[in-house]
C-alpha cells in the first residue's frame, strides 16, 4: 500500500461505488454531527497508549506526582 493511502482509503479502493454510496448514506443517517475523526498525531497517541498498556513493563511508572516530577525535573 502506497504510504500516501491511509486506511480507509485503502478500504474504498476495494468497494464498489454503490457499496461507498450505501456507506455514506448510513454513516450521515447514524452518526452524529459533531462526530470527529481523529487525525494521524491522534492515531499515534492512541497506538502508543495501547503499546503502553500492552507492555507496562517496558516504560517507567511512578507510585506519585512528586516521583513523577522528580524524574522529569531531573531529566531537565
Amino acid at each position: 500500500m502506497s504510504p500516501s493511502l491511509n486506511r480507509l482509503d485503502a478500504i474504498a479502493l476495494c468497494l464498489t461505488e454503490e457499496q461507498v454510496d450505501l456507506l455514506v448514506q448510513i454513516a450521515e443517517n447514524f452518526l452524529p454531527d459533531d462526530a470527529e475523526i481523529p487525525n494521524e498525531e491522534t492515531l499515534e497517541a492512541l497506538k502508543e497508549a495501547e503499546e503502553i498498556a500492552s507492555h507496562p513493563d517496558r516504560y517507567p511508572s511512578f507510585n506519585s506526582f512528586e516521583d513523577l516530577m522528580r524524574e522529569v525535573l531531573d531529566d531537565a
